[in-house]
Order: structure tokens, then sequence, then C-alpha cells
């Protein structure tokens, strides 16, 4: 029976945690984390790795140690150590942007929100599931409180918080997140938008992990035909919905 894929991107984060730093960006860090983007969007993770340490430097250099900028970059560099599976940096890095933020903007700010979201996934990856759970329940609690329950923020959390339950075998709970999550995204962005296509194919994963193989399928396929139109042909979203599809045929 095919596996269920953990490095297919759900958590979708912010690639600039920039609240309250609008006006004073230095254009060499603004540069940087926008080439840092360009690279995630098309899968090159390791350059966009090197590009992400020059954009912490800066930050550091430029702004110190405790500054949200310096928090963004190390938000942004996390999140290429752990789609590269660098686990122990991943964790270390979202924890420093972390303990920057909560000193800065409060522990009930949206910006800890998201960091707690991805360290969260740092800790589903490797299939500690008390340790994620915790976090994505903080972080939807504060993204209902700061945005409301229709916010597209609260949908990526419920996305996330439902693949911890479809991991604990509590299927029907997870099934209910990602009805919720889906409706968000549905009356909020067009038919391709990459986030319809996350909640797919995690929707697809549930099915698989019920027995449900014709029907997780027909999710597969539904989430590979957004991801082609997005991305790249080889961008590893497209890659894990392709070998999702092909392993269920195989069967």
């Amino acid at each position: 029976m095919p596996v269920l894929n953990r490095h297919v991107c759900c958590i979708l984060p912010v690639m600039a945690l920039l609240w309250g730093c609008s006006t004073d960006v230095p254009a060499n860090w603004f540069a940087l984390n926008a080439e840092v983007k360009v690279l995630h969007e098309q899968g090159r993770y390791g350059e966009a790795l090197d590009v992400a340490r020059q954009a912490l430097e800066v930050a550091q250099e430029q702004y110190g140690p405790e500054h949200r900028l310096t928090a963004s970059a190390l938000n942004n560099l996390a999140l290429l150590y752990k789609l590269q599976e660098h686990y122990e940096e991943a964790e270390r890095c979202y924890q420093e942007a972390m303990a920057i933020m909560a000193d800065s903007l409060g522990e009930a700010h949206p910006a800890m929100a998201t960091l707690a979201n991805n360290l969260a996934a740092v800790y589903r990856e490797q299939e500690q599931y008390t340790d994620a759970e915790p976090l994505f329940e903080t972080a939807l609690a504060i993204y209902e409180s700061h945005y409301g329950e229709d916010d597209p923020n609260v949908g990526i959390a419920l996305m996330n918080l439902a693949r911890v339950y479809m991991h604990t075998g509590r299927f029907e709970k997870a099934e209910q997140l990602l009805q919720r999550g889906q409706a968000i995204f549905e009356d909020t962005f067009l038919p391709n938008h990459p986030y319809l296509a996350a909640i797919l194919h995690s929707k697809g994963e549930l099915r698989m992990v019920q027995g449900h193989h014709s029907d997780a399928l027909v999710l597969y396929k539904d989430a590979l035909r957004i991801r082609e139109h997005v991305h790249a042909p080889n961008h590893p979203e497209v890659l894990a919905s392709r070998a999702a599809i092909e392993a269920l045929e195989n069967e």
C-alpha cells in the first residue's frame, strides 16, 4: 500500500514576517528575501538556502540579533532547512525567531502563530505528534482570534492540525477540519490556487489511510492538475503528487 508523503508542503508559511518593519527594510535585505521567495517557489531549495543565509547576516549586522527582520530571516532559513530535512537546524532557527517575536510583539500576535505553525511542521515530519499538536492548536486559536474564523490563515492551521489527527488515527476529526479548510479556500481563492491543491492532496492522504484508494486517486489527480498549472514540472509539490498517483496506479 502506498505510504503518506510526509514531505509535501502543507505548511505554506509566510516568507517574510515584517510586522512593524515595512518602513525601514534595507534594500539589500529586501532583494535577498525576494530572491529567496522566487527560488523557493521554483523548488531550488539549495540555492535558496545560500541566499537566506546571506539575508540573515545582513539583518544581524544592520539591525542586531533581536530585531524582527532577524526573526523573519530565521523563519525563512528554517523553512529551507526543513524542506531539506535538516530538522535540528530548522528547529533551532524557529525557536530563535519565536523568542525574538515574543519579546517584540507578544505571545498572541499572528507572527507567533505563523512561527508556531512552522515549528510544529518540523515536529510532525519527524512523527513527534505530541509536540506538534499543541503548537498547531495555538496557531489556530491565534488566527481565529485575530482574523476571524473564515480567514485563509485559519484554513492553513486547520489543514495542518488535520494532518496530525490523520497520522494519529482520528480520521473523523481530520475530515471535519479539512472540509472546513477547503470551504475557506474555495470562498477566498480562484480554483487554481496552491492552497487548494495542498488541501486536496491532504484529503487524498486521508482517503488512503482509510482504505478508499479510488477516492484518493481522484483527489491526487485534482491536486496535480492545480500544481502543474502553477508550478514548474520539476517542482517538489508536482513530483509529490505524481509519485502518489503512480504508487496507486501501480498497486
